[in-house]
C-alpha cells in the first residue's frame, strides 16, 4: 500500500508582511516626492488658462462698449473718503489696514485698493414702460416710464455717501449752452436761462443759472491766466472733477482764481449733476434725475425727459450720463452668458468651485452671501444666504441659489430645485426647461414659468480660491499742473518738467498716452515749427537707467515719459509745448490664491481704433 506523503513548507509570517510592506510604503513616498511640483505646477498651469479667458474676454467687452467705458478707475483714501492717487494700482495686492493685530478690511485690500469706477458713460436710453422695478400704473398692466441703464460693473458698494465711498454720483456728458454777457446782466435777461444753459461774465469770473426750488452740484472745467515773471504769463487749468454747488433759489456763482488772474474766453465748461431720487419718489419735469434701481445687478433708471431733450431749437437728442461709483467687490465674479435654443440648458463656469454658504475663510469668518455685511457703514446687503445670482439681461428679472438646489442635498440654507441645480464643486449650472423668475424690488414671482432658452444672462458667484477681477485703464483726459512735488499731483493730472519729460502719479503705473504737442527744429538758419498727433508713450518705471532720476539725480521718484521731439539734436531747447494728453490703456487683472500666496495675471491693452484717435 502506498502512502502519501506531503511536503512540508513554511508560510510567511507576519512580521515579513509588515516588513516588506514598510519597504514597498518608503518606496511609494520616495517616488510621491517627484510629484508635487509637478501637480503645483499643473494646477498653476489650469489657474493661468481659466485667468487668460476671464481677462481676455474682459478686454474684448470692453472693446464692444467702448462708448460707455470709464474716464478712469481710482482708489480712494478709507479714512477720508477721497481720492488717493499715491496707491500702487499696478503693484498693491497688500491688506488693509497692514496691522498683526487687526483683520485685514476686504473692501480696501488687494485689487479693491482701487475700485472707484469714474465716469462710466451712456446715453439716456429710451423709456420703457415693462421694467420690473417701476410700479404698475393703470388697469393695462403697464409700468411707470423710466428709462434703465446696467453698469458694466456691479454689485455697487453703496448709493449714498459714507465714512468710506461718496456713493453713486451722476453729472451730464454733455455740457450746458453757453450764453456769455458783457457785464451783470439784469432780471430779464436772466429769466431767459433755461435748465440746458448758463451764462458767464469773463471779467467778473461769473456764472448764471436758471433759477430753481432745490439744489444742484455741477462740474466745471476752466483754464485761466497768472502772471509768470516780468512779462510773461503761465496758463493753469482747474482740477478734473472740479463741482460747484448751487443752492436752492440761487442763480449765480463766482469762480475761484488766484488774485489778478484771467479767466480764458471759451475755455470753460458746465456739465449739470443729475438729482438723486428714492425709490418711490416721482420723476418731475426736471430731466436730470435718476434713481438706483437695484445696487446688486447695478441698475440705473434715469428720468425718461432725458431720453430726447428739445434746446435751442435743434433736433431732439438724449442727454448723455457720465456715472460715478463704487464696485462693491472685484471677487464677485460676474460671466455673461447666452442659453442655447435648445436643451440642455446647462452653463459652465470659467472658473471650478463656486464659494457655499456656510464655508470659511481663511480668517475662520463665515460665509453669508455674495455681498458683504460692513454693519454701520451702508444698507443691509441684497444677497444674505445666496451664493450665486442670475440676471436676465433683458427684463432684469433673477434667480438666484436658493432655487437652484437638489432636493437630497444637505445645505446650510433651506432651498430647492424648482429651477434647476448647482454643481459647486465643477462651477456648472443645469436649468430647467421651464423657470420662474423673481422680481427683483418685491422679491415675489415674476409670473408664470417660461421656458429659458435663448437668454442673455448675467451670472454673479465666489470661489474658494478668492479669485477677483478687476478693470483698470488711464484717463481719459489728463490736465497739467505746474508743480513742484509729485505727490500733489491728482488722479487725471500731469506736470511738464524740461528736456521733454512729462510726470505723472504713482497711480498711472505702467499706463500708456498719446500726446500731441509742438516743438521747433533748427534746418539751416531756419527754425521750424512741427506738430505731432497721437504719440505713444508708456508711462515707465523711476528705477530705469534712462529715468529723470538715474540721469539727473531727481530726488523723487517719478513716474515719466519723454517726448521723442524734445531729444532730436535739432530740437530747439525748451520750444516744447504740450497740446493735448490723453490715456489709451486699459488693464484687466485677475487674481487668486494658492495657499497664503497671491497669485496675478495682468493682460493690458489700448482702447481706440488706432493710436492718432
Amino acid at each position: 500500500m502506498k502512502r502519501l506523503c506531503l511536503k512540508q513548507r513554511r508560510g510567511t509570517s507576519l512580521v515579513e508582511i509588515l516588513a516588506a510592506m514598510a519597504i514597498l510604503l518608503l518606496g511609494i513616498l520616495a517616488i510621491i516626492q517627484v510629484f508635487p511640483g509637478g501637480f503645483t505646477s499643473i494646477l498653476y498651469g489650469r489657474s493661468v488658462s481659466q485667468a487668460q479667458m476671464l481677462t481676455r474676454g474682459m478686454i474684448e467687452a470692453a472693446g464692444v462698449r467702448y462708448a460707455e467705458m470709464p474716464s478712469g478707475v481710482i482708489a480712494m483714501d478709507p479714512s477720508t473718503g477721497f481720492p488717493n492717487p499715491l496707491v500702487a494700482v499696478k503693484e498693491d495686492l497688500g491688506d488693509y489696514p497692514q496691522s498683526p493685530n487687526v483683520l485685514p478690511d476686504p473692501r480696501f485690500s488687494d485689487v479693491n485698493k482701487a475700485r472707484r469706477v469714474i465716469g462710466e458713460t451712456t446715453k439716456i436710453p429710451p423709456p420703457s414702460t415693462n421694467s420690473p422695478y417701476m410700479p404698475v400704473s393703470g388697469a393695462a398692466g403697464e409700468r411707470l416710464p423710466v428709462s434703465p441703464f446696467i453698469l458694466n460693473f456691479s454689485p455697487i458698494y453703496s448709493v449714498t455717501p459714507t465714512k468710506a465711498s461718496q456713493g453713486v454720483l451722476v453729472y451730464s456728458g454733455t455740457p450746458l449752452n453757453r450764453i456769455v454777457y458783457q457785464g451783470t446782466p439784469d432780471a430779464t435777461t436772466l429769466a431767459s436761462i433755461d435748465l440746458f444753459s448758463y451764462g458767464i461774465d469773463y471779467s467778473n469770473a461769473r456764472l448764471y443759472f436758471s433759477s430753481v426750488n432745490y439744489p444742484r452740484i455741477f462740474r466745471i472745467q476752466y483754464s485761466f491766466r497768472v502772471a509768470a515773471g516780468a512779462d510773461g504769463f503761465a496758463r493753469e487749468f482747474s482740477r478734473p472733477g472740479a463741482e460747484i454747488a448751487i443752492p436752492a433759489n440761487v442763480a449765480s456763482f463766482d469762480l475761484p482764481l488766484p488774485a489778478q488772474a484771467q479767466l480764458e474766453q471759451e475755455s470753460d465748461q458746465v456739465f449739470r449733476g443729475f438729482r438723486l431720487l428714492g425709490p418711490n419718489e416721482p420723476f418731475s419735469a426736471d430731466p436730470y434725475e435718476y434713481k438706483v434701481l437695484n445696487r446688486v445687478v447695478g441698475v440705473i433708471g434715469f428720468n425718461p425727459l432725458g431720453a430726447a431733450v428739445q434746446s435751442a431749437g435743434a433736433m431732439a437728442q438724449p442727454l448723455t450720463a457720465k456715472i460715478d461709483y463704487d464696485v462693491d467687490d472685484w471677487h464677485i465674479i460676474r460671466e455673461d452668458r447666452q442659453i442655447s435654443a435648445s436643451p440642455p440648458f446647462a452653463v459652465k463656469l470659467a472658473l471650478n468651485g463656486i464659494e457655499k454658504i456656510g464655508a470659511m475663510d481663511e480668517h475662520q469668518e463665515r460665509y453669508n452671501g455674495l455681498m458683504r455685511d460692513y454693519p454701520g457703514d451702508r444698507l443691509a446687503p441684497d444677497t444674505h444666504d445666496i451664493d450665486l445670482l442670475v440676471v436676465d439681461m433683458d427684463t432684469g428679472l433673477t434667480i438666484d441659489s436658493r432655487t437652484l438646489q437638489r432636493a437630497d442635498r444637505e445645505t446650510e440654507v433651506a432651498g430647492n430645485d424648482l429651477n434647476g441645480e448647482i454643481n459647486y464643486l465643477d462651477g456648472a449650472i443645469t436649468f430647467r426647461d421651464q423657470v420662474s423668475w423673481t422680481l427683483p424690488a418685491a422679491g415675489g414671482p415674476a409670473g408664470s414659468p417660461e421656458s429659458i432658452a435663448g437668454k442673455h444672462l448675467r451670472i454673479y458667484y465666489r470661489t474658494p480660491q478668492n479669485w477677483a477681477l478687476q478693470f483698470t485703464k488711464a484717463f481719459d483726459r489728463y490736465v497739467p499742473r505746474d508743480i513742484q512735488d509729485i505727490n500733489s499731483l491728482g488722479y487725471g493730472e500731469y506736470s511738464q518738467g524740461t528736456q521733454g519729460y512729462l510726470f505723472f502719479p504713482v497711480a498711472d503705473q505702467g499706463g500708456a498716452v498719446l500726446v500731441d504737442y509742438t516743438w521747433q527744429h533748427r534746418v539751416g538758419n531756419q527754425v521750424i515749427l512741427r506738430t505731432e498727433t497721437g504719440e505713444y508713450h508708456q508711462i515707465s518705471d523711476p528705477t530705469l537707467p534712462e529715468s529723470p532720476q538715474n540721469l539727473f539725480g531727481s530726488p523723487v521718484p517719478y513716474w515719466w515719459t519723454v517726448l521723442d521731439g524734445a531729444h532730436r539734436p535739432d530740437a530747439v531747447d525748451g520750444s516744447v509745448r504740450v497740446l493735448r494728453v490723453r490715456g489709451v490703456s486699459v488693464r484687466a487683472r485677475a487674481i487668486w490664491r494658492e495657499g497664503t500666496r497671491w497669485r496675478r495675471l495682468d493682460l493690458d491693452s489700448y482702447v481706440g481704433r488706432d493710436r492718432g484717435t
